[in-house]
């Protein structure tokens, strides 16, 4: 039993293998294809350096630990965009998504909707002028991986973490910002439209 978010994955992943719809549902843990060793490391790698980073940076207890945090967020996404320069997937060799693509993925889309703002992961920010090959990323994840546009909702995504860790108003209530313009396209399960 654990409640490591890595091993929940990776048991989703192999554990339920036989109930997945192939054509529906790409294995993401292909342990046919690399070693179960590789994949993992890379996962710990991503959770530590840029999953787990922002809650640390969000949490920072003063101002030189806040700084240092932020500049190991961007120095591991400026290696990751240097990395899709030549490859589409985050694992050598892979032909398609894995665990580790959604790990990051799940941390990028997040990036300008809550972190940069809400966590103030603020030191450089996440769009085609600055990070074009991570944004190209978000968008290839999110047009191409089955099943991933009905579980990234915006407007939830907001609603989540500005009613969770916002401060409250004069009145007690918490308010949720309009969606700022974002990585991936609009569709009606987001929510209320974007700002165009």
């Amino acid at each position: 039993m654990s409640n490591s978010s890595i091993d929940i994955s990776i048991m989703l992943s192999t554990q339920f293998h036989d109930l997945r719809r192939a054509a529906l549902s790409p294995n993401l843990f292909p342990i046919d294809l690399m070693d179960e060793t590789v994949i993992r490391d890379k996962m710990n790698e991503i959770h530590g350096n840029i999953n787990l980073k922002v809650y640390r940076i969000h949490f920072a207890p003063e101002q030189s630990v806040y700084e240092k945090l932020q500049l190991e967020f961007f120095s591991s996404l400026d290696a990751y965009e240097t990395w899709f320069d030549t490859h589409a997937y985050i694992l050598e060799g892979s032909s398609g998504p894995t665990l580790c693509d959604i790990q990051l993925f799940s941390t990028l889309v997040r990036l300008p909707l809550v972190y940069a703002t809400l966590f103030r992961v603020s030191y450089k920010a996440l769009n085609e002028s600055t990070y074009p090959n991570l944004c190209l990323f978000v968008k290839r994840m999110y047009d191409n991986l089955p099943n991933i546009q009905a579980v990234v909702e915006i407007r939830g995504i907001l609603t989540n973490y500005y009613t969770s860790f916002a401060l409250t108003t004069k009145d007690g209530k918490k308010t949720v910002p309009m969606a700022p313009v974002c990585l991936i396209e609009r569709n009606e399960s987001n929510g209320p439209p974007l700002r165009e």
